[in-house]
């Protein structure tokens, strides 16, 4: 069973929540919260979920709060709901441990591609939001002069990770290399090896780590 907490005041994302769930006989929602101050306010016993599904209204209320459940409870897993593609905030929830991210309004196919990600141990970041992290990342990579992995990877493989960073697709690499579909994903597996990450939104994390950004 996944178990699962909902931080939203707008009725419409919770309802969309709600259905959702009710197709699904392996997902429970423990607690409902209209914001985060009432999070606070709940019994210890009853703010413990799998995943908590967290609308961002104040920033730094948000961040905050996912630091603070990712520290004292490090099973349970937050997704921020955005109104907004801001990519800045993005990469400082990644470093305070949010391992989802949702833009509003969200399709029933992206809540269950999110929530089947991060049940699985993976992370989720919605597609119009991820092309704007890759590109600001790509952007912090050439202005600070400094390279990910260059002792171990080589440069074909330098070559496609520039590429993810200007959040380019496994087919658009390809072609922007003049190599197959199936190249670029062998390529990545190998990428993924050296690094030790498993998915792009992994990619992301090795990126902020090394670079320290936004402390």
């Amino acid at each position: 069973m996944i178990y699962i907490g909902i931080v939203e005041k707008n009725e419409s994302f919770v309802l969309a929540i709600k259905t959702f769930l009710l197709d699904r006989a392996d997902c429970s929602i423990v607690f409902e919260c209209a914001t985060i101050e009432e999070y606070y306010q709940l019994n210890d016993t009853i703010k413990i979920a799998d995943v908590v599904f967290v609308s961002v209204a104040e920033e730094a209320h948000a961040l905050i709060m996912a630091a603070g459940i990712r520290k004292q409870y490090n099973f349970m897993q937050v997704v921020f709901m955005l109104s907004s593609n801001d990519e800045r905030l993005v990469l400082k929830a990644i470093k305070a441990g949010v391992t989802g991210f949702l833009k509003k309004p969200f399709s029933q196919k992206a809540l269950e591609d999110c929530l089947g990600n991060i049940y699985e141990g993976k992370s989720y970041l919605a597609f119009d939001i991820q092309r704007k992290v890759f590109d600001m990342l790509y952007q912090e990579q050439l202005q600070s002069g400094r390279k990910i992995g260059t002792h171990i990877l080589t440069a074909r493989e330098a070559d496609i990770i520039k590429l993810i960073l200007k959040g380019n697709t496994n087919k658009e690499i390809g072609e922007a290399l003049f190599i197959s579909h199936h190249t670029v994903n062998e390529h990545l597996k190998r990428i993924f090896r050296k690094l030790n990450v498993n998915s792009r939104i992994k990619l992301i994390y090795k990126v902020v780590a090394d670079f320290n950004l936004y402390d």
